[in-house]
């Protein structure tokens, strides 16, 4: 019987972790905290389908790669998905709501092209 209820304990405080730490104003905090990206809204790369030539990193946002893609497609009107380039990290269970509810997570799934590279700060990142 205890070890039902150390079981129990265990799962509605790993529950409540879990949301509290999505709420956006904490989720934030812990996004500052621990120097996780998302909140600068950069580091995430996108390509299209059918050839890699729209490759582009989300320097300004997600709504600044959905414009250039749009201006993509009126060139080259063959090619109309847009793919992330990133896989989402689980294990940060402060992100699970952006997870679950932003778009750029909605969008299907790619390995990121051989010929994407970011630079940061002057340095070259693969």
């Amino acid at each position: 019987m205890k070890s039902k209820h150390k079981v129990l304990i265990f799962v509605i405080t790993m529950l409540s972790l879990t949301g509290i730490s999505n709420i956006p104003q904490v989720s934030l905090a812990i996004m500052i905290m621990t120097d996780d990206s998302d909140y600068k809204k950069s580091n995430y790369h996108y390509s299209s389908g059918k050839s890699d030539e729209f490759s582009v990193w989300s320097r300004k946002g997600y709504e600044d790669v959905l414009a250039q893609f749009e201006i993509y497609k009126t060139q080259q009107n063959s090619d109309t998905i847009l793919y992330r380039n990133f896989k989402p990290e689980w294990w940060k269970i402060w992100r699970w709501g952006f997870f679950l509810s932003e778009n750029r997570y909605q969008l299907p799934f790619k390995e990121m092209p051989a010929d994407a590279f970011q630079v940061s700060r002057g340095v070259t990142v693969k």
